[in-house]
């Protein structure tokens, strides 16, 4: 029986020179569908930013004056100097009057955050203040409280930080923060996931949000637009009082020595020294009422100063010691300075600062 008259690929077969087996086109997209994709994304985009000028942008910090800074630092070039520390840096340091006293006029922000210890602050510097700010030196204020091992405002402040979005440390949150900051659609999406929460902003006459976008910043915790904080500009020390119990129960009970703070300020201040940014140690001033609250009085403090002092040595860094440089009538409670004694300590740092090259854009 006569086999079936082979074909052409059969006689050839398919391994031979120049042979390839017919492929069905390859769809193309349409030039008209691309066009019409932008354009959605594009209309998206400017629908995200109209809504977020009306409601807010959604929350992804632990609170809004960390939100307000990171918008701040965002539309700032870059400054020469930052600022970092907590409550008495933010409420102790006014960038303006800084740029006024100093010799070369550096720029400067105040990036201080609330309750924030050594490890906290090394976290929010290395991850946010010099990527968005590019300072050339940085002002790292400490006080014996951040380095205490029981500081309970200073443990939640972290613990709160970390259960942020965008205060977690890893690729996907740094990839988040870089868009975060050029689309809109990212800073409000989370919001049109809860239209619940979208109608009550839409119906809030008193548009309580704003103030997360405003030059007062934050109702209840004002920040000024260099950073500097305002809440305490106007108070007056006395003794005793709520803000001193706090402080003792909450902040300086069983003082401590903390290892793992101490160990976060050195990695910090090696981490500035690698990139090649000038850091400052910068004790702020404190009252003689402040020092007795410690358990050991005086002599847990001056086992602090001694502490810092020697990290100064160990990394050839200046350390500039203000805690007894401001009169009583300087102070907004216990450790915080008013208005006078936050210029007074701000033209001392000015005066004392070591120089330091130009930010770069």
């Amino acid at each position: 029986m006569s086999s079936p008259p082979a074909t052409a690929v059969d006689s050839v077969g398919s391994s031979a020179p120049g042979f390839r087996p017919a492929t069905p086109d390859r769809p193309r997209i349409p030039v008209s569908f691309l066009a019409a994709l932008t354009c959605t994304l594009c209309l998206g985009e400017l629908g995200a930013r109209l809504l977020e000028l009306r409601v807010g942008a959604s929350v992804v910090w632990a609170d809004s004056t960390t939100a307000t800074k990171i918008r701040r630092m965002s539309a700032i070039d870059c400054a020469d100097v930052a600022f970092v520390g907590d409550s008495t840096v933010r409420d102790g340091v006014v960038p303006g009057e800084f740029t006024a006293a100093d010799v070369a006029h550096r720029s400067a922000y105040n990036a201080a955050l609330d309750a924030a210890t050594p490890t906290l602050t090394a976290r929010w510097t290395v991850d946010h203040v010099l990527p968005l700010l590019s300072p050339r030196l940085v002002v790292i204020g400490v006080s014996s409280a951040s380095l205490n091992k029981w500081n309970r405002l200073g443990k939640a402040a972290w613990r709160a930080y970390l259960s942020s979005r965008a205060g977690r440390s890893d690729l996907g949150r740094a990839l988040e923060e870089a868009l975060w900051t050029r689309l809109a659609i990212l800073r409000v999406r989370g919001l049109l996931l809860r239209p619940e929460e979208l109608a009550e902003r839409f119906t809030d006459d008193r548009d309580r949000h704003a103030s997360e976008e405003s030059d007062a910043g934050v109702e209840g915790l004002l920040i000024s637009p260099d950073g500097s904080g305002l809440t305490r500009r106007r108070l007056r020390w006395r003794p005793g009082g709520p803000v001193a119990r706090l402080v003792q129960t909450e902040m300086l009970a069983s003082w401590t020595l903390d290892p793992v703070e101490l160990d976060s300020l050195s990695r910090l201040v090696t981490e500035l020294r690698r990139r090649r940014v000038v850091p400052v140690l910068v004790v702020l001033p404190v009252t003689d009422e402040y020092l007795r609250l410690h358990p050991g009085g005086r002599a847990d403090f001056r086992l602090f100063l001694d502490e810092i002092e020697e990290l100064g040595r160990e990394h050839d860094v200046t350390v500039l010691d203000f805690h007894s440089a401001e009169p009583a009538t300087h102070f907004a409670d216990v450790h915080h300075l008013n208005e006078e004694g936050a210029r007074s300590l701000t033209r001392n740092i000015a005066r004392l600062l070591p120089p330091s090259p130009r930010c770069e854009t």
